[in-house]
């Protein structure tokens, strides 16, 4: 789910939740540049247990 400049994973199976989330962040990784300078990227900010 994509909410404004965020992307939600929810599921049931933790761990294919969290090997998507780690799928994501390794796909967008800033490569072959300074990263003091680019900080665009993918980043994962926040890890809930349960439903909201």
């Amino acid at each position: 789910e994509v909410r404004g400049d965020d992307v939600i994973v929810k599921g049931i199976d933790k761990q294919a939740v969290g090997q998507t989330a780690a799928n994501i962040e390794q796909a967008t990784k800033i490569r072959r540049k300074d990263l003091r300078k680019f900080l665009d990227g993918i980043y994962i900010y926040e890890k809930k247990v349960g439903w909201e």
